[in-house]
């Protein structure tokens, strides 16, 4: 598999996402006719209710085929940055194997699909407290779907940036600060998702 490293474990895994552009059509021309509504995309975390741009949610419970397959292959990317990220730090093959299983078998979360206004950004955060102690490593998996817009990159407090293509996937322990500039022409679409991993094992 072949990767990128943009900071020290930060991965870069270029079109890893299979046909990241039906993402974009679904929820621009199909979701609304399926009951999934467009809706406002607001700070996180504060009382500032800043509107970012929208998003939509892609349910597990939905019948349809098309977003079932949408959520399939979305999965399976994620799991695929996860098993590489374990691979990367040292982990031997057969607790990676069964971590995967586990993440396979446990996490069940919605999809969104959000795309910034032109003219936002998201300053350095993490998206975990930092000085969380649980004995769980916060991953932070982010896929992008398009790359006609200017601005947007993705950024770390190392300096190191990228802009990443359609079908990239950027994985990071979730504590990191990071941030997306501002988008300067275009509009972006991405998904984040924080997944949760055993770390008794992981020390990063």
């Amino acid at each position: 598999m072949n990767y990128e490293v943009l900071a020290e474990n930060v991965l870069h895994f270029p079109n890893l996402l299979e046909t990241p552009e039906e993402y974009i059509a679904f929820c621009t021309n199909e979701a609304e006719s399926l009951g999934i509504p467009k809706e406002l995309w607001v700070a996180g975390g504060d009382s500032s209710r800043h509107v970012y741009g929208e998003l939509w949610v892609l349910d597990r419970w939905q019948e349809s085929e098309k977003v079932q397959t949408l959520l399939d292959t979305y999965d399976k990317a994620l799991l695929i940055s996860c098993e590489e990220f374990m691979k990367y730090l040292g982990v031997d093959q057969d607790l990676v194997d069964a971590t995967i299983k586990k993440l396979s078998s446990s996490r069940k979360p919605d999809l969104s699909v959000k795309r910034y206004f032109e003219g936002e950004f998201l300053g350095p955060h993490p998206d975990v407290d930092p000085d969380n102690t649980e004995d769980v490593l916060h991953l932070t998996v982010s896929m992008y779907y398009n790359d006609d817009y200017i601005g947007g990159d993705l950024g770390f407090g190392s300096g190191s940036a990228v802009k990443p293509t359609p079908g990239s996937v950027v994985i990071f322990p979730a504590k990191y600060l990071h941030e997306s500039t501002t988008i300067t022409s275009g509009i972006k679409y991405v998904s984040n998702e924080v997944v949760k991993i055993d770390s008794s094992f992981l020390k990063v």
